[in-house]
C-alpha cells in the first residue's frame, strides 16, 4: 500500500488537559510523506503554557524549512526569541513558552519518499504563569475617537536575567466619519 496515501495525524486536535505528549505520525518510527497535523494547546483561564521540544526530535532539513518541519506558533523560545520552524536534528530540548493561554503547533511533510527522519516529541505543560515573560496591554482613547492600542511582551534570559522586548504590537482605529 502506498503510504503517501495514508492521513494518520489530526487536522485540528483541540487539546486543554494539564500536560500532555505530542508526537508526529508513528514516532519514533520513521514518519510518513503527505502529513499536516495541527494541534491547538489552551491553557485554563490564567495560565500559560511550556512546550519541551525533545532533542530527539530530527526532522528533515532544506532550505527555509519549505519540505518538512514543526512549527511552533504563539510563544517564544526560553532566549526570548519568537517561535519558528524547526527543520533538523536537535541536540538538546528547546523550550517554548506561549504568550498568553495557546500555542498552536504544526508538523508538516511533503511528499518527497524519503522516509529516514523520526520526527518528533513534544511534552506541553501548563503554568500558573509564564516564568519568563510579562505581557502588558493598553488603549488609549483620544477626544476625537481615535483609538490606539499597544501591545508589549518583555522576555527575560535565563542566562542574565536581564529582560528585552520580545514582541510588540501597536494598532489604530479612526472614527467613522
Amino acid at each position: 500500500m502506498d503510504q503517501s496515501c495514508l492521513l494518520v495525524c489530526p487536522a485540528m486536535a483541540n487539546l486543554s488537559d494539564a500536560s500532555g505528549v505530542i508526537t508526529s505520525p508513528f514516532y519514533p518510527r520513521y514518519y510518513p510523506d503527505d502529513q499536516n497535523c495541527m494541534w491547538d494547546i489552551v491553557a485554563s483561564n490564567g495560565k500559560h503554557l511550556k512546550l519541551e521540544i525533545e532533542k530527539t526530535t530530527n526532522i528533515q532539513q532544506c532550505n527555509q524549512c519549505n519540505c518538512d518541519y514543526l512549527d511552533v506558533q504563539y510563544g517564544f523560545d526560553s532566549s526570548g526569541n519568537p517561535s519558528e520552524k524547526i527543520c533538523k536534528e536537535l541536540r538538546e530540548t528547546v523550550t517554548y513558552y506561549s504568550l498568553k493561554d495557546r500555542l498552536r503547533v504544526q508538523f508538516h511533510s511533503d511528499n518527497m519518499h524519503t522516509f529516514i527522519f523520526m520526527g518528533f516529541r513534544a511534552v506541553y505543560t501548563q503554568l500558573e504563569s509564564n516564568p519568563r515573560s510579562k505581557y502588558q496591554e493598553w488603549t488609549y482613547l483620544h477626544q476625537k475617537g481615535y483609538k490606539v492600542h499597544i501591545t508589549l511582551v518583555t522576555c527575560v534570559h535565563p542566562w542574565n536575567l536581564k529582560p528585552k522586548v520580545c514582541m510588540c504590537g501597536l494598532s489604530f482605529a479612526t472614527p467613522f466619519v
